[in-house]
């Protein structure tokens, strides 16, 4: 198989000479780091390419569970898709159509693939629903996209991927950016679903972790090329390949803890140079003795007492209003030069508590003082003057900017606002150096934020908060859709400038291995209460409330 882009110099081979079997039943894991080809893999077969693609195969072959060979071409694949073969994608709230009710969406493929009757496919689409997991099916199936969760999404996705029972199912990244305890309830939902119905699946991830689980064989790639195949267990314990060992290495560990996170590269330059990878675990008295540095000064942010609640309408005319509570009496402190890490899971209210602290929400009550001043009380001038020392990164930075600005634009603009520096030119010069610490060069400044990565996009929502100086920087989710080699580059690249600039952050994730990493102090969050606090190292030796036992029991590990 053969998947390419463009032509001549701007040829770009997304697979290149690709061949694989999967045999009936089994589910296959494909690994690697974004623009590895994974995707780009199942979207071929599936016949899901964009026309701007070039696709060639000697030869692909399906046999479906009722014993019939397909050879795989335009016609057969269309045939086929969506009845015979059926795709999870990776991020349901693009994938599901936003002006069409859920249950609309899991009866089509009963309406146009099986040719049943309204009635038949509302009753059989309940069933599905409630097969996916969700017990309120008439519920889901009367709302929209957006009224429903990340993980009742995904949930929605996987019963119109079953709805005819395929023989093969593609799970593109079908737990990323979902919390640990919605991942085990999903891998564990395809699992059984998988076990039920005799089905095949081809598990995408660059979570080599969650792949480990799923997995009987696994495929690693790499720049659209086949590395390394077997089976999981050989691959993942007795990698032959350096760039395998690199993934491996660079996810951050959950009972040691790294001074610096190791990446794929270093490991591929360490190994071909002839070297063992250097980690350097951090020493605890270091730790002990930073932390009692920090902890012996006045802390620069103070919450107390918060309670933010959501104003819902009964309808979309209506004036009637009920409040939903999301914040209860929340009480913090946040020292300078520390890391307070937040977990929880989808809907605990984390994201609320990080927009509420910047006043992006308003609160009900309470207080949040930042270096002596009351934010809540103070007002808009007031409040957009001291908005400079605290800074928010978003979870998704493409949705965070304008895509019509240049990154130029959008990296002047809180400049500008601020008043920071008196002309563009003297502006631009110091912009060039904070994009020199986020690791990029000047030549982004005229690209639009399209034309960016994940990655690359997260540093350029790095530096825009940095353009600022801020004393505090809120980080919301910002690592959770990227793959392990870049993570560990993001997180290397936090903690530098931490260490650099010494500012304080506030790290919000639901990725717990990512938190103990970064963090100092961990704030567990449940039902938008504070359930446990300490230590991050002592939080996960020996979480004492049992919502963190089970969120700490939930993560994946890539032990055998």
């Amino acid at each position: 198989m053969n998947v390419s882009y463009g032509a001549g110099e701007n040829l770009v081979r997304a697979v290149n000479s690709l061949s694989f079997q999967l045999k009936q039943g089994e589910t296959l894991g494909i690994v690697g780091e974004s623009g590895s080809g994974k995707s780009t893999a199942a979207l071929s077969i599936m016949g899901l390419l964009p026309r701007s693609a070039k696709y060639s195969s000697e030869k692909l072959e399906f046999h479906s569970q009722n014993g019939i060979n397909h050879i795989l071409n335009k016609n057969t694949i269309k045939a086929l898709r969506g009845r015979e073969m059926s795709m999870i994608f990776q991020d349901p709230s693009s994938a599901l159509n936003p002006v069409q009710k859920c249950g609309n969406q899991v009866a089509e493929p009963l309406l146009v693939h099986l040719k049943q009757s309204k009635t038949e496919a509302k009753q059989n689409c309940l069933k599905l629903l409630e097969e996916a997991g969700l017990n309120n099916a008439e519920e889901i199936a009367k709302a929209y996209p957006h009224e429903l969760s990340g993980g009742q999404k995904q949930r929605v996705m996987i019963a119109m991927a079953m709805a005819c029972k395929p023989s093969l199912l593609f799970a593109d990244e079908p737990t990323t950016a979902l919390d640990v305890t919605v991942q085990s309830t999903i891998l564990d939902l395809l699992n059984r679903l998988k076990s039920q119905h005799q089905m095949s699946m081809v598990f995408i991830s660059h979570d080599i972790a969650v792949v480990s689980k799923m997995a009987d064989r696994v495929l690693v790639m790499k720049d659209g090329i086949l590395l390394e195949e077997g089976k999981t267990v050989d691959v993942f314990t007795h990698p032959k390949q350096a760039y395998t060992r690199g993934l491996l290495a660079c996810r951050p560990p959950l009972h040691e803890r790294f001074i610096r996170l190791p990446t794929v590269e270093e490991f591929i330059q360490a190994e071909n140079a002839g070297k063992q990878p250097e980690i350097i675990i951090e020493e605890p008295n270091n730790r002990a003795k930073r932390h009692t540095e920090i902890y012996s000064k006045d802390p620069i942010l103070k919450v107390c007492d918060l309670n933010v609640s959501y104003s819902l309408r009964s309808g979309f005319f209506s004036f009637i209003i009920r409040k939903k509570q999301i914040l209860h009496d929340i009480n913090l402190e946040l020292f300078k030069g520390e890391t307070l890490g937040l977990v929880g899971e989808s809907g605990s209210g984390k994201t609320t508590f990080g927009k509420a602290i910047l006043k992006l929400i308003p609160a009900d009550s309470g207080k949040v003082v930042f270096l002596g001043k009351d934010l809540i009380e103070l007002s808009l001038t007031e409040l957009r003057s001291i908005r400079k020392d605290i800074q928010m990164v978003f979870q998704d930075p493409f949705s965070s900017f304008d895509p019509r600005k240049t990154i130029a634009e959008i990296l002047l603009e809180p400049m500008r606002a601020q008043k920071v520096l008196k002309t563009d030119k003297e502006r631009i010069f110091f912009i060039g150096g904070i994009l020199q610490k986020v690791k990029l060069d000047g030549g982004v400044l005229k690209k639009y934020p399209n034309e960016f990565s994940g990655g690359q996009r997260q540093r350029i929502g790095i530096a825009r908060a940095l353009t600022l100086s801020p004393q505090c920087i809120v980080f919301d989710e910002s690592v959770s859709s990227l793959d392990v080699s870049v993570q560990a580059q993001v997180l290397n690249l936090i903690n530098d400038l931490k260490r650099d600039l010494e500012f304080s952050c506030i790290f919000i994730s639901h990725d717990l291995a990512v938190v103990r990493y970064m963090s100092d102090r961990l704030l567990v969050m449940e039902n938008g209460r504070i359930v446990e606090s300490g230590d991050s190292d002592t939080v996960f030796a020996n979480p004492q409330h049992p919502y963190t036992q089970k969120l700490i029991g939930a993560i994946p590990t890539t032990e055998f």
